[in-house]
């Protein structure tokens, strides 16, 4: 049997009651979609085993529960901080004196029933004591590689002690695959720049798990050889029935052109494309309009690409007797008009170019002589060009 030296057995046995002396930590149950979680602290005491169901703290060095204050105070170690006599408060800690780290961690768990892929955080950083910039440093385990770095706050070495300064945070993590089951943590980390006397605490905090109907990660298009090929990718699907591709001139007006079907409810990442083959001379602006299969629907955001401008047809003869031939550069993909106007602007025939069309005899038969202006107008085709009858 090992023995150990009376001075080690004290120095082991004020560790292991200084490590269960920290507050253990729980998790809060994630129910299911739409499920949400406020915590604003009221009347949490500052003192070991005070903070909420779900919250921890833990030190990486010494460090004292100091219960409620206001930032009037510089000792360091865990605080409650608020306005005196003020039910609501945040969770806070200041470093000054207190070597090493003082971490709050809050722990969730999915007992949602399904994979949870999008969740919104939101919380309060509020400052009570002023010295430098030291803040919270944010991490995160369990949300894989789920960047949270956008919830850390820096503090401020400029304010007046006991009063509060506060900034809103908040986080939109989407993407996500956590299981049913799974588990994860935030936590956040009270920096210490050059022995910062800073005192920081959290407030409000909010999570929620929400769901996206369709999470669209990128959308692009590109010219390849005169066509236009849109891409874009979801990373997740709930109810998508299908995506319809539109098409403007100007950005304001748009068309569809053609519908890519959806992935109904998907998890995982799903890449689309879609190629517009005949492209408008000039700007050409897309946007998709995801459609579910109740009908409703969402527009992505608009991108453009640029066509060389080049003729839509070819007409001959300038002087004609019996008929106008035209040549489409291609074939069109719906109905077009072509119109016929008179040197005074009237409307004097009209002539329905079928889809697919690629060659044109346009007869003048019921023209008399004189000079005529020819207008070709369809999805996105609008061209004028003059013509002689003799």
């Amino acid at each position: 049997m090992t023995s150990f030296p009376i001075s080690k057995t004290l120095c082991l046995v004020a560790t292991i009651t200084a490590i269960l002396l920290q507050e253990v930590p729980a998790q809060i149950s994630i129910t299911g979609s739409g499920f949400s979680y406020t915590q604003d602290f009221e009347n949490y005491s500052g003192t070991n085993g005070g903070l909420p169901t779900g919250w921890s703290v833990t030190f990486s060095g010494a460090a004292t529960y100091n219960g409620q204050g206001n930032g009037s105070s510089g000792t360091g170690g865990v605080w409650s901080y608020g306005v005196p006599s003020d039910a609501d408060r945040g969770a806070g800690a200041l470093r000054s004196g207190t070597p090493g780290n003082i971490t709050h961690t809050v722990s969730f768990i999915n007992n949602a029933g399904s994979i949870i892929t999008s969740l919104r955080i939101t919380y309060n950083f509020e400052q009570w004591r002023y010295s430098n910039t030291s803040g919270f440093t944010v991490s995160q385990t369990g949300l894989g590689s789920a960047n949270v770095s956008t919830l850390s706050q820096n503090g401020s070495a400029t304010g007046t002690n006991g009063t509060v300064t506060t900034i809103p945070k908040t986080l939109l993590l989407s993407g996500l695959s956590l299981a049913n089951g799974a588990t994860f943590s935030l936590s956040f980390i009270t920096t210490d720049v050059t022995g910062g006397d800073n005192g920081i605490a959290i407030d409000d905090f909010v999570l929620d798990n929400i769901t996206l109907p369709v999470e669209l990660v990128g959308i692009s298009a590109m010219n390849e050889n005169e066509k236009v090929i849109i891409s874009w990718q979801t990373a997740s699907e709930l109810n998508n029935s299908h995506f319809s591709i539109e098409r403007s001139s100007d950005g304001a007006h748009f068309w569809e052109i053609g519908a890519v079907n959806g992935a109904g409810t998907s998890f995982d990442f799903q890449d689309y494309s879609f190629t517009d083959k005949n492209p408008l001379p000039g700007k050409n602006y897309y946007r998709l309009r995801q459609v579910d299969f109740d009908g409703n629907f969402e527009f992505s955001k608009i991108i453009m690409v640029e066509i060389d401008a080049r003729p839509t047809t070819k007409h001959y003869p300038s002087l004609a007797t019996d008929v106008i031939n035209l040549e489409l550069a291609t074939e069109i993909e719906e109905a077009a008009e072509l119109l016929i106007f008179d040197n005074m602007g009237r409307l004097v025939a009209k002539h329905i170019i079928e889809a697919g069309a690629f060659t044109v005899q346009f007869p003048l038969s019921g023209l008399q002589a004189g000079q005529y202006v020819a207008s070709l107008q369809g999805q996105g085709i609008v061209e004028n060009f003059r013509f002689v009858k003799q």
